[in-house]
């Protein structure tokens, strides 16, 4: 069996076994011939080793193709390799010597601190609607809650008088209190009395409550944030995500301990905090006026 034909069983079987998206299928089609065309289409699909798989990458390097789309590249052709060997035409998986190319790290985006102020100034509280996007938007801000915590919040882990928000979940290391600040208590307090009674059940535990019911949906809450981030008329708009990166940002620029806010956003390891320590030379420069013993 060549190569060529070996591409072309491979695209028959994902077409018709995983069931593929036309788009997706379209892509594998096109890497694989341009691998196949590099390896030469008449090659046995036996004699398929590293070295070609590595020559292919390397020209492809050549041509620009960045290291994210090198990786998707090999990730493909290793598809195709491992469903060789499961066809037992290809005696082991090459693919395990080619090593994976570096993909740069990107730093978490974040709004500004003005750009927040300004989505959170946004909606229009003399409005049920607004009161309760407003109250949900700072609440996020200043808890940095993540949207799947903020909309299964519920009405009895939220404690106005000491400023406290609970966060249950097991499986990301038991709960954590998480405070949160006087506009955002202020705001909450003005939803609980005058707009959760509207839609609330005696049965709902939900801090928050849909004007149909239940709970509020992930993509509800995205809304929320673009329509209000357009009416504050920021030209970047942000996602709910976001609103995490900026607080996380602004509290250790502001001196906070790395370990508390893994602790406030919940992350099992300290690598997902340490990605928001990048501060600007401003920043850097007073911090080393005031620890240096020559300052």
């Amino acid at each position: 069996m060549t190569l060529g034909e070996a591409v072309a069983m491979f695209l028959d079987f994902v077409r018709v076994e995983k069931g593929l998206a036309a788009n997706t299928l379209a892509a594998y089609e096109a890497d694989l011939r341009a691998f196949a065309e590099h390896a030469g289409a008449g090659l046995e699909a036996g004699r398929l080793d590293a070295d070609v798989v590595r020559g292919y990458l390397a020209q492809q390097s050549k041509r620009g193709l960045g290291a994210s789309s090198a990786a998707r590249h090999l990730s493909v052709i290793r598809g195709l390799v491992r469903f060789l060997v499961g066809e037992r035409a290809l005696a082991a998986d090459v693919t395990k010597l080619v090593d994976a190319p570096k993909i740069p790290e990107r730093l978490p985006r974040a709004p500004t601190v003005r750009d927040v102020k300004r989505l959170l100034r946004a909606p229009k509280t003399s409005t049920p609607t607004g009161l309760t996007h407003a109250a949900m938007l700072h609440l996020a801000f200043a808890s940095g809650l993540r949207v799947s915590e903020l909309v299964s919040l519920r009405f009895a882990d939220v404690d106005l008088a000491r400023q406290l928000v609970t966060v249950r979940h097991a499986k990301r290391g038991g709960d954590r209190a998480i405070p949160f600040d006087g506009p955002a208590a202020k705001l909450l307090r003005r939803y609980i009395r005058k707009v959760r009674p509207l839609h609330a059940s005696s049965t709902d535990v939900l801090l928050f409550v849909s004007p149909h019911g239940g709970a509020y949906t992930r993509e509800h809450v995205w809304r929320i944030v673009r329509t209000h981030a357009e009416r504050a008329g920021l030209s970047a708009l942000p996602s709910p995500h976001q609103l995490r990166h900026a607080l996380a940002t602004t509290l250790l620029a502001g001196g906070a301990h790395l370990v508390a806010v893994q602790r406030m956003l919940g992350h099992a390891d300290l690598g997902s905090t340490v990605r928001y320590t990048r501060v600007d030379v401003a920043t850097l420069r007073a911090a080393h006026r005031r620890a240096h013993p020559r300052g």
